[in-house]
């Protein structure tokens, strides 16, 4: 998949803060009380970037996977994110419902880079923090 810089930008607009394609970030882990091992398992992409200055192009064209499916898990904690409550309701559904959110894939797709477009109400309300 790729993805152009006006694509790319338009998902950073909907992340909390003011962020730009050519920025650069300084890539830290804040929680100290997860291992690397565990980050190794769940998030191996953003392990490679720990502690580097990267350019969000880069984090987000090769490194992020905002192509992939949005997972149950992410689901459930997306949900105490959202303002609108069909929306809220919905994806804590998708969260605990394997037969709803196969559905949804299905219908919609639930891809990260969709997220802004199926749950409006997200815009502004989910960080870059990791």
């Amino acid at each position: 998949n790729i993805m152009g810089k006006g694509t790319l930008q338009n998902f950073l607009d909907h992340l909390k803060g003011d962020l730009f394609v050519d920025d650069q970030i300084y890539a830290s882990f804040a929680d100290d009380k997860t291992a690397m091992s565990t980050l190794n398992v769940h998030a191996p992409l953003l392990v490679t970037v720990l502690d580097t200055l990267v350019c969000l192009e880069e984090l987000f064209i090769e490194r992020a996977a905002v192509f992939n499916t949005i997972s149950m898990e992410a689901c459930q904690d997306l949900s105490f994110l959202a303002q609108e409550e069909h929306e809220r309701k919905a994806l804590m559904e998708f969260g605990w419902n394997e037969e709803k959110y196969d559905k949804a894939k299905i219908e919609c797709g639930m891809k990260w880079i969709q997220i802004f477009d199926l749950f409006p109400s997200l815009s502004k309300m989910v960080s870059l923090e990791f």
